[in-house]
């Protein structure tokens, strides 16, 4: 055997969604883009667990359209300044014709995406100084370097270059025209104002040249009554149209995230039967998670029952451990939805990907809290069935850290709400059930949910399950036959004691192990190391190991490989 001061990385079977997580750097910068983009995102990195770690304020739909605006102006800017390089470099090629003019207009739009792109907590009133001043340097430039160009060609004469530049610039302000009511997110009144006019403006300038200059008059005279110069206001009336039902279209989308008295956001979480939204109560203004299912996800009677058994369940707990349950309801197009309390910090997988097994002291301490919420759901006759580190949450609350809360009851099983999986199938997560929990799904009881938690305390320690498996089979039959190794023999610092109570909640017949999760959490209290990981190290390590801050590095630990 080997010695080792880290410890190997974690063994992903296939069924395990963490297996198929990118890198937290490639992840950072794939959100970096989408963010630069303007696209909508969930947390990066994000397990499949129901809750994550949420921060900030609830977006109004005049804060999601500034932050639309800023990022679409960044694109916009960005594009239009490539164009207006790559005609200076033809300039220089071929007339010159007013390069400091061009310079000037190349400046001032590298400005505009300089301050979107890094300007940080612009008002909506800067943005839409920014938007004006964009929009004002393109329209001066392509009306500039239109009558620089009818003027040239008129003075030497050539009528077929003059009619050439005025078709080509008609069409370059029917696509400035359409391209900013189509890309820029702004209402139709707001459109109008800015698109009419500059829709008017070739117009405005061919007139004024033909009665200025009677060479370019008798050029254009066919085109004086509803000519060719009437395109850009047709565009803009076109632009004006679409912007509004672009601009309807978002209100509608965002509306469509108000369930009652809630206002969603951002999507913290998807679970196995819908998805967990970070929410604000329109009154309380309280922070909240909303978990629902929507009626267009194709879900059967079985699965709205079991989310509708998980509420019930849930909401007739208690304990401190256990997630809150603050609402539920069904909205007018049939989406279900319950409103739970918004949970800050990590779930276990999370701690243990990212800052490795956690210490003996601090297991105790976790797991201790994981047998208080199960004693009660116990003690009412529940059995939860899907103990796992994705459902079980290291929070912060009131001040206090490594706060423990239970989630998802979707699997509980309480006399006439007992949520039985289809025919041939079975309900939980194979890299922590219980034998018995495989072969006959009815039989499970609180012993079941006991060896999950020996289970859950394994991966707390070691930082993968007591057996990996690539099929259900394969883990069938290591849950039921084959030996735990002992999590002394992978990390030699673990005590005895604590290894007795885990391989003890580990034992493959249920009458072996502890029989009520009060008995467990005793065995846990006799522990030697029970009462050194006090509130007060909790709260100095979350000081000092934020969320996201190791990398994806796992501190060094004690391991035998």
């Amino acid at each position: 055997m080997n010695w080792s001061t880290k410890p190997s990385p974690p063994k992903h079977s296939a069924m395990d969604p963490g297996s198929t997580r990118p890198p937290q750097e490639t992840a950072k910068k794939l959100a970096r883009w989408r963010r630069w983009l303007g696209f909508e995102q969930a947390a990066a990195g994000a397990s499949h667990s129901d809750v994550e770690l949420v921060s900030g304020p609830t977006r109004t739909f005049a804060d999601e359209t500034a932050l639309l605006l800023c990022s679409r102006l960044q694109a916009y800017a960005l594009i239009n300044l490539g164009m207006l390089c790559f005609f200076f470099a033809i300039s220089l090629l071929i007339d010159h014709l007013l390069l400091g003019f061009r310079v000037v207009a190349i400046l001032v739009v590298a400005g505009c995406y300089a301050v979107a792109r890094w300007k940080k907590r612009l008002t909506a009133r800067a943005l839409h100084g920014l938007e004006l001043t964009l929009l004002s340097i393109l329209v001066v430039y392509i009306t500039t370097m239109m009558a620089a160009r009818i003027i040239h060609f008129a003075n030497i004469g050539d009528a077929i270059s003059l009619t050439a530049v005025q078709q080509g610039y008609i069409g370059g302000w029917v696509l400035l025209v359409l391209t900013y009511g189509l890309f820029i997110p702004m209402p139709w009144q707001r459109a109008a104002a800015l698109l009419l006019p500059v829709g008017c403006a070739p117009a405005v300038l061919l007139s004024s040249l033909q009665w200025l200059r009677a060479d370019v008059d008798n050029v254009f005279a066919r085109d004086r009554e509803f000519g060719f110069t009437t395109l850009p206001l047709v565009a803009a009336v076109a632009a004006v149209y679409a912007a509004q039902l672009i601009y309807r279209t978002r209100k509608i989308a965002f509306e469509g995230r108000r369930f009652g008295q809630y206002v969603l956001s951002e999507r913290i979480g998807r679970g196995g039967m819908g998805e967990v939204f970070r929410a604000d109560h329109v009154l309380l203004k309280r922070p909240c998670a909303v978990k629902l299912i929507r009626p267009d996800r194709s879900v059967d009677e079985q699965t709205i029952v079991r989310f509708e058994a998980e509420v019930r369940a849930t909401a007739r707990l208690s304990h401190c451990n256990t997630v809150e349950i603050y609402d539920f309801g069904r909205t007018k197009d049939g989406t279900l939805y319950y409103v739970m309390e918004l949970l800050r910090g990590m779930n276990f997988d999370q701690l243990v990907q990212e800052f490795g097994p956690v210490l003996p002291e601090r297991a105790v301490y976790l797991l201790r809290q994981v047998c208080g919420a199960l004693g009660e759901a116990h003690a009412s006759g529940m059995v939860h069935r899907d103990i796992k580190p994705t459902n079980i949450f290291a929070a912060e609350r009131g001040g206090v850290h490594d706060f423990v809360k239970l989630l998802d009851f979707g699997l509980v099983s309480q006399g006439d709400i007992d949520q039985m999986p289809d025919q041939g199938s079975f309900g939980g997560s194979p890299q922590y059930m219980a034998p018995e929990q495989f072969s006959d799904y009815a039989a499970a009881d609180a012993r079941s949910d006991i060896y999950a938690v020996g289970a859950v305390g394994y991966f707390l320690l070691i930082g993968r399950p007591p057996f990996a498996g690539r099929w259900i089979r394969e883990l069938h039959t290591a849950h039921a036959h084959q030996a735990v190794t002992g999590p002394s023999l992978l990390r030699p610092s673990i005590p005895s004691d604590l290894e007795e109570v885990l391989m003890r909640c580990l034992a493959k017949l249920p009458a072996e192990r502890f029989a009520t999760a009060e008995c467990l959490r005793a065995a846990l209290d006799g522990c030697a190391c029970s009462g050194q990981w006090t509130s007060e190290r909790a709260q100095q390590w979350w000081r000092e190991h934020p969320p996201g801050s190791a990398l994806g590095k796992s501190p060094s630990v004690e391991t035998l490989s």
